[in-house]
């Protein structure tokens, strides 16, 4: 028979030498017992990380949740993280990661929010990951406890290797991209997940369409997500507006975020059904294509689709089939 951990710090402390013997099934129930997790919880944990059954309860754990514990966490917060970052549950620098993310943050919420997108948040090393990578943002004019909360990407930057951060800086600088602007962040985080290598890619293909090297770094300034897309979606956008809408290079260099857009599911669907009615003589007056190409679905449909379903029937429906290809309640765009 196997032995039965008993319950409490004392039996913590007294079974922790045979937890070791246990089965698999039986250490996980222990650990659910021991760390205040729902077992379901440290069922889904072992599965991501099946060494967590193997951690060392007295050196490791035991002392992490001692440290979060002097710091204020509820037990119920502590087991809230323990899924979230099990590795971090073994890093020495968790409870000091933790202290510094809760100032910087304001509330437990918001760092439960960010270890989400970004668990190595807290098991990075503070002084030579964390510190320097803060310190570099901040000297950009960036809002570090923002730039934790908005998504995945952006919270990568704290724990991205200090020297590699400072290089994507430098290379915004390269392209003219100035510190405080208002699409710096946004940028940085292109840029670092971007090598060099790619980035000199996208900048010699927007060349070969004519660009001059001051329209290229005017198109990356207003768009720097355009370095992060592939040549396909570039060479593909270009061929669209160029050669079926006819834009010319200036247009494009004042509106990037034309390239941005799906020539499948955007730009061609509108583009055609605009054409229909322009053919039809229902639409007379110019559009500016930036404007209806760049419009939310629902606007576009009420100013061009619907408003004119009655001029050209079954409009609705051929957009919502022939020309979007996607799905489109067109019950609902009727009863609107």
């Amino acid at each position: 028979m196997w032995p039965h951990p008993g319950s409490g710090s004392q039996g913590l402390q007294e079974d922790l030498p045979l937890y070791f013997l246990l089965p698999a099934g039986r250490r996980a129930r222990f650990l659910s017992g021991i760390l205040g997790v729902p077992s379901a919880d440290i069922t889904a944990l072992i599965a991501l990380d099946p060494s967590f059954l193997c951690s060392n309860l007295e050196r490791t754990v035991k002392p992490r949740i001692a440290e979060l514990s002097e710091l204020g966490l509820s037990r119920e917060e502590i087991a809230s993280l323990i899924p979230l970052s099990p590795n971090s549950f073994r890093s020495r620098f968790l409870g000091r990661n933790i202290e510094f993310w809760l100032k910087e943050l304001g509330s437990f919420d918001k760092l439960l929010q960010a270890v989400r997108m970004t668990s190595s948040l807290l098991r990075a090393d503070p002084d030579k990951v964390i510190a320097p990578n803060v310190a570099l943002l901040r000297q950009c004019g960036l809002n570090v406890s923002g730039m934790v909360a908005a998504n995945i990407y952006s919270t990568r930057l704290f724990t991205k290797n200090p020297k590699l951060l400072q290089e994507a800086v430098e290379r915004m600088e390269e392209l003219g991209l100035k510190r405080g602007a208002r699409m710096f962040g946004h940028a940085l985080v292109v840029i670092s997940l971007t090598s060099k290598v790619v980035a000199t890619r996208r900048i010699q293909l927007l060349r070969k369409f004519g660009f001059s090297q001051d329209d290229v770094l005017e198109i990356i300034r207003k768009a720097p997500t355009l370095l992060a897309m592939s040549d396909q979606k570039i060479q593909g956008n270009m061929d669209f507006l160029m050669k079926d809408v006819g834009l010319d290079l200036s247009y494009i260099v004042r509106r990037p975020a034309l390239l941005m857009y799906s020539v499948e599911r955007r730009l061609l669907p509108r583009h055609c059904l605009l054409k229909v009615l322009r053919e039809k003589g229902i639409l007379n007056t110019e559009v500016d294509h930036y404007s209806t190409f760049c419009m939310s679905e629902k606007r576009f449909l009420q100013k061009f689709v619907v408003a004119y379903d009655d001029n050209v029937p079954g409009l609705v429906d051929d957009y919502a089939s022939k020309f979007s290809g996607k799905a489109v309640d067109k019950v609902v765009l009727q009863g609107k």
